[in-house]
């Protein structure tokens, strides 16, 4: 829980469990959304501004894609097991990507793999 340090006081209950994993905290969870979202459209924003995009993917795809694929990762990372959010974050983000290369959404999202 969070405190206040000069008065002693629990200030919110700003922590979850899933099941029995382990206690996760929403300033935690919404910290991580927001960096991999952040970084995942900058990081497309500097392909895009370099030229090394492909001409079949937009880039307002690109980033509705990425919106999707970060909340996956943020679930997983919600739900995970103590020590498996390493291989569980990466693997909901290749199954988000999957979907959209197969499904046509979203061509050429196989560069998650």
């Amino acid at each position: 829980l969070f405190r206040d340090p000069a008065k002693k006081k629990e200030l919110a209950p700003m922590q979850y469990r899933f099941l029995n994993f382990g206690t996760k905290s929403i300033p935690g969870s919404l910290a991580f959304f927001l960096s991999s979202l952040g970084s995942s459209i900058l990081l497309g924003k500097f392909y895009y501004s370099r030229g090394h995009w492909m001409k079949s993917l937009d880039f307002e795809t690109f980033a509705r894609v990425s919106l999707i694929a970060c909340a996956f990762a943020t679930f997983a990372e919600a739900v995970s097991p103590p020590g498996k959010d390493n291989l569980l974050v990466p693997l909901a983000v290749m199954v988000v990507c999957h979907y959209f290369e197969s499904s046509g959404t979203a061509g050429l999202m196989t560069s998650c793999w």
